[in-house]
């Protein structure tokens, strides 16, 4: 497990940093109880990036997912998908960009895809996955809504044990319309290049219920000021009534 990330707070940014789920069971269950309802997913993954033969024939390394809501659970669809070849050690520069309408995911200045949002953005989930002797570094995240700016610290994952997984989460709740979300994302194995998802990052996208506000406590000042024309009204309708005597 490497570090997760640390907010670098900024007084005019609206959206915040609440503790994340400590594993998927966790994640699944803030979708269950209705905490947070998941639209969209963009996903780096290794692949299988070491395969021989044609690239039509083999696994993506990057795609952009819809999820739809159904009875029986959630649908993923890939909207688009490209392919990469990873180098032990490499480092790209990503991007998730909002628009207020548009959704886009680039990595290392490729769009991978786009897609229309309905009902807006409000909450990022950043995973990241790793397996088999293998780790991922996500570093230099920064995320700019219309509010302010937040730069987060690393977050990863790393096992040393073949079999091992190590899961790791970040939350970002608030955001407030359009949003910029980048960062760079750097993969690593110690034997045979890990597969399909076994290393990972993923960034989910969806809204959670809004939360009111707290409730005002009035200063002592104007406690005591309502008191006091409390008390005066009081007075006022004794005297009313002894004169009505």
């Amino acid at each position: 497990m490497l570090a997760l990330g640390v907010a670098i707070a900024h007084p005019a940014q609206a959206f915040t940093l609440v503790t994340p789920p400590a594993n998927d069971a966790a994640f699944e269950n803030l979708k269950l109880t209705g905490a947070f309802t998941e639209k969209f997913v963009a996903e780096t993954r290794i692949g299988d990036s070491d395969a021989q033969g044609s690239a039509a024939n083999r696994t993506h390394e990057f795609n952009l997912q819809k999820v739809t809501q159904s009875p029986t659970g959630d649908l993923f669809s890939i909207l688009s998908q490209a392919q990469h070849q990873w180098k032990n050690g490499e480092t790209l520069d990503f991007s998730l960009e909002y628009t207020g309408s548009l959704l886009n995911y680039r990595v290392n200045n490729q769009l991978i895809g786009s897609s229309a949002v309905v009902g807006g953005l409000t909450d990022l989930f950043l995973r990241t996955r790793s397996a088999n002797r293998s780790d991922i570094l996500l570093s230099n995240l920064s995320l700019t809504d219309t509010k302010g700016t937040q730069t987060l610290s690393n977050l990863g994952s790393s096992t040393d044990t073949a079999g091992a997984s190590d899961i790791d989460y970040l939350h970002i709740r608030g955001i407030q319309g359009a949003f910029t979300f980048t960062g760079k994302s750097t993969v690593n194995w110690k034997d045979m290049t890990p597969r399909n998802s076994a290393l990972a990052y993923q960034i989910k996208l969806g809204t959670s219920p809004v939360e009111p506000p707290p409730a005002r406590v009035p200063e002592p000042g104007a406690i005591a000021a309502l008191g006091a024309v409390g008390s005066a009204a009081l007075l006022r309708r004794k005297a009313k009534k002894i004169q009505a005597i």
